[in-house]
Formats: C-alpha cells, structure tokens, sequence
C-alpha cells in the first residue's frame, strides 16, 4: 500500500463504495501506522487487551498471545 497510493486508494473506494477522495484522506492519516515488516505493535496490542476489558467486551485482560497469532502475519 505505501509502494502505491493510486492503486491502495482506487481498490479501497471500490470496496467500501465511496469516493476516492475520501480514502485519500483516509490513506493520508492511517498509513503511518501500518507495519512495514507484517509485525504487530506491542504497545497496539496492550491498547486492544486493556479496551477488551474497559469496554465490558471481557470481564479480564487477555493474554496478547490468545488475541492473535503472530506466525500468521508474515
């Protein structure tokens, strides 16, 4: 995606049914945070863990590794 911002944004509008100016928007502000090596943030994953439970989704904090599969990603 941060190779080809043209084709990213063109394939997103198409998917999500809106305009193409408004994932360019979308693509300017997120881009930064996409892995560039497939590796997940620790830091992310310990905000998701601790809103699981904050937002009543879970009645504890998960373990990170039970949230995702870090052999998956690469």
């Amino acid at each position: 995606m941060k190779a080809n911002k043209a084709a990213a944004v063109k394939s997103g509008a198409k998917v999500v049914e809106v305009r193409e100016s408004i994932v360019s928007k979308v693509y300017d502000t997120q881009i930064g945070a996409f892995s560039t090596d497939g590796a997940w943030d620790p830091v992310a994953i310990d905000v998701i863990r601790n809103s699981l439970k904050d937002l009543g989704i879970l009645d504890f904090i998960p373990e990170a590794k039970t949230i995702y599969n870090e052999s998956s990603c690469r």
